[in-house]
């Protein structure tokens, strides 16, 4: 899976299946879009889960802990 941020710093992750990653949210925007594969995306104090697949994008709110698994290997930026 690949996940990016819409901050300055881009972060590419690339995510083999079942593996898990935690991304405090801040004040700066954020925004986790999956260019490859499937991502399963859940924040703190969010009232749903969600699933992101090639090409979609899931922006958190300013507060809570993010958590990202990849249900199939993925590619995000």
């Amino acid at each position: 899976s690949v996940c990016t941020t819409a901050n300055p710093k881009t972060r590419r992750l690339y995510l083999r299946k079942g593996r898990v990653i935690r991304i405090e949210a801040t004040p700066n925007p954020l925004r986790i879009e999956c260019q490859q594969g499937t991502l399963w995306v859940t924040q703190a104090g969010a009232a749903k889960d969600t699933i992101l697949t090639a090409g979609e994008s899931f922006k958190p709110s300013s507060k809570g802990r993010v958590v990202i698994e990849a249900l199939e290997t993925a590619r995000s930026e």
